[in-house]
């Protein structure tokens, strides 16, 4: 089973976080470095092209999905 949450700041995914992170074996973590708010949010959705700043901060989640994902699983 794999489950993606999308959703606003302050709806209870940091508590969903816990009973992941306290209930199974996937890695799960809330926001972690580098985070995808702000400056970063806005270009990856209003924007075609994106900053040279703002790929490095996508590049770098994506290496930390991979170093901490476990059989396939990550959830943040």
């Amino acid at each position: 089973m794999k489950i993606f949450v999308c959703s606003t700041g302050r709806c209870g995914t940091a508590f969903f976080k816990g009973v992941f992170e306290r209930s199974t074996p996937i890695p799960s973590f809330h926001e972690p470095f580098p985070r995808g708010i702000g400056r970063v949010c806005e270009e990856v959705n209003n924007y075609e092209y994106l900053s040279y700043e703002v790929e490095q901060v996508l590049r770098a989640k994506v290496r930390f999905i991979r170093l901490n994902q476990k059989d396939g699983w990550y959830f943040e």
